[in-house]
């Protein structure tokens, strides 16, 4: 009886650590796998949450802007529910104003008055786009805006008003707005 026990014994532990070793890799793999969706799901999660806060950023200055005829669709689609609390302090837009589209037109007749008040306005860190003569001369110097730009970059438009109100009287106008410029500052006789 010691040889059929011997027969069956050693055949037995064989499969028995078989079994073993492929329920430890089947336990290793599960562990692993759950570990690297739970990695994931955080990463992808702070991913979503970062981008409701930049897209409720952008709706407060689309807003602050009166932007309303845009009808942007703003749609974030999310597996998980977040809750995103937002302070009731009131943030300020900075406006870019190099992005301000510039031209400064010379119709008193006198050579570099444009290039002058061009430089000047630069110096102020505005980007002035084009600098020639009027084809008409003004009265008085004038800055034409689009409407359009009026909304989009109210406090730069103030900034370019008092730059030129240093060296001249100015009036405002509207420019329309299939102009390639946001505004245009003529410069007057008087």
């Amino acid at each position: 009886m010691n040889k059929n026990i011997k027969k069956y014994i050693y055949p037995s532990i064989t499969v028995f650590v078989i079994l073993v070793i492929i329920g430890a890799f089947v336990f290793s793999a599960l562990f692993i796998t759950k570990s690297i969706d739970a990695a994931l799901i955080s990463e992808q999660e702070s991913q979503t949450k970062d981008l409701q806060i930049k897209m409720q950023a952008l709706e407060a200055a689309r807003q602050k802007l009166s932007l309303e005829n845009l009808d942007i669709p703003i749609n974030i689609s999310t597996t998980t529910e977040t809750t995103i609390s937002t302070t009731t302090e009131e943030e300020k837009i900075v406006e870019n104003k190099t992005l301000l589209s510039l031209a400064v037109l010379n119709s008193t007749g006198i050579p570099g008055k444009a290039g002058e008040l061009a430089k000047l306005i630069s110096t102020s860190g505005f980007k002035v786009s084009f600098t020639g003569n009027a084809k008409k001369l003004e009265p008085t110097t004038v800055i034409q805006i689009k409407e359009t730009s009026k909304k989009i970059f109210p406090e730069s438009l103030k900034e370019l008003f008092s730059v030129v109100r240093g060296r001249y009287s100015v009036t405002e106008s509207i420019l329309e707005e299939n102009s390639e410029y946001d505004a245009i500052v003529i410069i007057g006789t008087n």
